[in-house]
């Protein structure tokens, strides 16, 4: 009569499923609400800055005399100068400002499921990156004719050699686009510190 063999094989213990650390749950939790935010007051900040004053001169001489200056519209600030036109950078910060929203829009609760949104959603990075490389662009130009501008003045200044001077400010337009782009980064480097996951599983609730 064969035997039998008979062994006793232990069986494997259940997953362990590791509960989610209140620590990094909270951090997660206030990320995911602070995101929105940065990114709509950065869409305000840029909304702001297109009305408001890219430089203003004040020119003082023997012979020449002028005030003025150029918004970001490119509408000249003294009515004497009703020819000159300067760059409209409103425009492309009006641009940022959706691109702003937009990204906002996907990370708000009870936000409206369309395709636009759904595809911001799986795109979020690239549209952020592009965003800010834009309002980058654009603030650098801005900046560089600035000081363009105040280099001009200052040569024609020193050509007349009539004892006058200039003086030139900055307007809100830089500084409000630069607290836009300050917003924009904050966003982006607390959503790449994000929870993994976390965006693939918004994209599966629609």
């Amino acid at each position: 009569m064969a035997g039998y063999r008979v062994e006793f094989v232990d069986p494997e213990p259940p997953p362990v499923t590791r509960a989610a650390e209140p620590g990094r749950s909270r951090v997660t939790a206030v990320r995911a609400s602070v995101v929105p935010v940065l990114w709509i007051a950065g869409a305000a900040l840029c909304v702001l800055s297109s009305f408001q004053t890219i430089f203003t001169y004040h020119f003082t001489g023997a012979s020449i005399r002028s005030r003025g200056g150029f918004d970001a519209w490119g509408h000249a600030l003294d009515r004497q100068l009703n020819g000159e036109h300067g760059p409209r950078v409103a425009l492309l910060l009006w641009v940022c400002a959706a691109l702003f929203a937009l990204l906002a829009a996907t990370l708000l609760p009870g936000k409206v499921a369309n395709r636009a949104v759904r595809w911001a959603l799986r795109h979020a990075a690239a549209i952020g990156l592009a965003a800010v490389a834009l309002l980058t662009g654009t603030l650098a130009s801005v900046g560089l004719g600035i000081e363009s501008s105040f280099s001009s003045y200052h040569a024609l200044s020193d050509t007349l050699q009539d004892g006058g001077g200039v003086d030139l400010s900055i307007g809100g337009c830089l500084w409000l686009g630069l607290a836009s782009l300050a917003c924009a980064v904050a966003a982006l480097v607390l959503r790449a510190w994000a929870q993994p996951g976390t965006a693939d599983a918004q994209v599966a609730q629609w």
